[in-house]
């Protein structure tokens, strides 16, 4: 497009904000941060049985949920399960909030956290579509 190469990997929804917002991180081309809206379509309805299946109990192996989404939970030790996993989204508050989902073994929740050097918490990719 004849555009500066610091052009070259901006995604014109990278602007729009919102639950929506597509945005590269640090995935490879071709893959982006799994968003809130994504992760609504995923934890919800289709996605309901995901905290069911999450942690592969006995009851269900395959550890995916209808619609392929399955999470693996944080360990505290190798032994001890905190049945807690975290993503980052792709969007922030004033700079002093981010947004995250919290996925456990009875419920998936997003909310707003306050930003703290200590903070980490997973980012999963996802292809572009």
């Amino acid at each position: 497009m004849g555009l500066s190469a610091k052009y070259d990997s901006i995604l014109w929804k990278d602007t729009v904000g919102g639950d929506s917002r597509i945005h590269q991180g640090l995935c490879p081309g071709g893959w982006h941060i799994m968003n809130a809206y994504e992760w609504k379509n995923y934890t919800s309805k289709g996605g309901l049985a995901l905290s069911s299946k999450v942690n592969w109990w006995p009851v269900n192996m395959s550890g995916a949920n209808l619609l392929g989404l399955s999470v693996l939970f944080q360990m505290k030790t190798y032994k001890e399960n905190w049945k807690l996993a975290t993503f980052f989204l792709p969007t922030e508050e004033d700079g002093k909030k981010m947004y995250r989902v919290t996925v456990n073994d009875s419920y998936v929740t997003q909310n707003a956290a306050a930003i703290k050097h200590h903070n980490w918490f997973y980012v999963r990719c996802v292809r572009d579509y």
